[in-house]
């Protein structure tokens, strides 16, 4: 396995793993192996990043398996398995207990409902950019809240595409367990050139029943 450079853009290690362990529970061990082969990441098979905050794991890593799977079954079906991830990985990440969330608090649970969804999109975004190297921003604008991720200084553009679809399964399972069940219609909007790459994720505030 290849020493991290200091300078690329990591995320922590905990937060990689869970991301390895959503991709097993849909496409079984045998089948992710497969695509981490593709993705020349085999080294991982049977040694996913350890249960730690520490922030070493390269980014470009997960973009290279987003890629995998895009090659392997095509980008529509890929989409989709990106966004079962992408709900799985925030079950995931709500039932552990260090690092919290910060979505179980008693301050939390008793906001009403539209704010919530206010509440909790800075609260993830603050989350996120801790724990990881890319720059997520979030801002109420009308019925919405706009949730972005940024390109810093010396990030691969196509990493912050890769992880569009990801956050969207995220967002989407965060909102129905928010809700109690209720269903939300989401859009997202990417900018990208050679140097610089930013995406949005329109976050409604309302359910659509």
């Amino acid at each position: 396995m290849s020493e991290t450079n200091q300078s690329d853009p990591c995320c922590a290690n905990f937060l990689a793993r869970s991301i390895f362990i959503s991709f097993e529970d849909l496409l079984g061990r045998e089948e992710l192996q497969h695509v981490l082969n593709q993705a020349t990441l085999g080294f991982y098979k049977d040694h996913y990043p350890p249960q730690d905050l520490e922030k070493v794991f390269p980014l470009f890593n997960l973009k290279q398996l987003f890629s995998s799977l895009n090659f392997l079954y095509g980008e529509r079906s890929s989409q989709g398995l990106i966004l079962r991830a992408g709900r799985s990985w925030f079950n995931r990440l709500y039932h552990q207990q260090i690092p919290s969330l910060g979505l179980n608090t008693i301050d939390f649970i008793t906001l009403p409902k539209k704010i919530k969804s206010q509440r909790s999109a800075q609260l993830l975004a603050d989350y996120f950019t801790q724990f990881t190297d890319l720059k997520i921003q979030s801002k109420v604008e009308g019925p919405f809240v706009t949730w972005q991720l940024d390109c810093s200084s010396g990030i691969n553009p196509l990493i912050v595409t890769s992880f569009i679809d990801l956050f969207q399964g995220f967002w989407q399972e965060a909102l129905y367990w928010l809700s109690g069940g209720k269903t939300y219609v989401f859009d997202q909007q990417v900018q990208s050139s050679n140097k610089t790459s930013s995406a949005q994720i329109l976050i409604p505030t309302s359910p659509i029943d």
